[in-house]
């Protein structure tokens, strides 16, 4: 069977795609576009095209050009990007055969089994193609699709011509060749949470969780987490709270000076105030980092779109806000005379 024969895409490692697994795997897309028919020739030519150029610039330098990002990397400081611009085309390539083929498999799977497939390829233009191309060249591929072949001229097609194999065997090995495909270069990408014990790689390489014993434990570890920058959050409130109310202190020392003695007032001097300011900004320096950084690094947990590990952030950012503003403001918890190391 077709899907059996041609290339699978290469995993995505450390950010990196190598350029010669890709490539060859990209040719088998180009097989695909060809058992279309004729009228897809343009199309054809497109994709093997990009393939062409981007081959071209691999074969300049082999060791700098080893991966897809390095032609990225080289042609985004350059005025002349072809490198780029065929990538980019051929990855529109990519999405409108996955669109497609996703919308053949659904299809198969609901039993609905349509022989005809022009709403697929249409469906396939309009979200990845449609977009970035001219009336005319929109209007011409719209008498394209009412071209392609039925589902059962595309069954006999992807088992090679001869001996047909049986649709759902054809099924199976497409949507096999679809989550390959999904999962090692366009990934998992998902916009809605679901409740999952398996969470991949959460912030850090080989941060992973494969169990329930697993989410549990990352679930605590992630309440901590959420709990640290909480606290840097209150923190920072208290600092300033705190500052503000030694302000007002030595206002009121310097309204009660003409009450004192010259040279009995205990007030700070010009130089000991800026000193005192500087530590003071210095320090809230410091902690707005903290702050930022975690707080980036709770949103990317967050979109980790794990249900458990929402649940997680949000409870200790309840509890957490609770606690600040309901015990926590209490004057005399809030508003220590002193914090440890700090002159403030």
């Amino acid at each position: 069977m077709f899907f059996k024969e041609i290339s699978k895409f290469p995993p995505v490692e450390d950010g990196k795609i190598e350029f010669i697994p890709f490539i060859e795997a990209s040719k088998g897309i180009v097989k695909f576009v060809e058992l279309l028919g004729t009228l897809f020739t343009p199309v054809r030519q497109d994709v093997q095209g990009n393939i062409n150029k981007l081959s071209q610039i691999h074969s300049s330098d082999e060791k700098k050009f080893s991966t897809l990002n390095d032609i990225i990397e080289v042609e985004v400081q350059e005025e002349n990007q072809l490198g780029i611009d065929a990538l980019l085309w051929l990855k529109r390539a990519l999405e409108f055969v996955h669109v497609f083929l996703s919308s053949v498999v659904e299809d198969s799977k609901q039993d609905s089994r349509s022989e005809s497939l022009s709403s697929f390829f249409q469906k396939a233009y309009e979200e990845t193609l449609k977009p970035f191309h001219g009336m005319i060249v929109q209007k011409l591929f719209g008498w394209m699709v009412l071209a392609g072949p039925s589902r059962k001229s595309l069954m006999i097609l992807l088992s090679n011509g001869e001996d047909p194999a049986p649709e759902d065997e054809i099924i199976e090995e497409m949507d096999i060749q679809l989550i390959w495909r999904r999962n090692r270069i366009m990934g998992d990408f998902k916009n809605y949470f679901v409740f999952s014990n398996n969470v991949q790689h959460l912030l850090f390489k080989n941060v992973t969780v494969s169990s329930n014993e697993g989410m549990l434990g990352l679930c605590v570890g992630v309440a901590v987490f959420t709990f640290v920058f909480e606290a840097i959050k209150s923190l920072r409130h208290y600092l300033v709270i705190l500052q503000m109310k030694r302000r007002a202190e030595q206002t009121e020392l310097s309204e009660d000076k003409n009450k004192r003695e010259k040279g009995a007032l205990t007030s700070l001097n010009p130089s000991s105030k800026r000193t005192e300011k500087l530590k003071f900004h210095c320090l809230q320096t410091l902690l707005h980092m903290l702050q930022l950084t975690l707080g980036y690094m709770v949103m990317l947990i967050i979109m980790s779109y794990n249900a458990w590990l929402l649940i997680s952030v949000v409870i200790t950012t309840a509890l957490c806000f609770y606690f600040h503003e309901y015990v926590l403001s209490r004057k005399s918890l809030i508003l220590p005379l002193e914090i440890p190391g700090s002159n403030l």
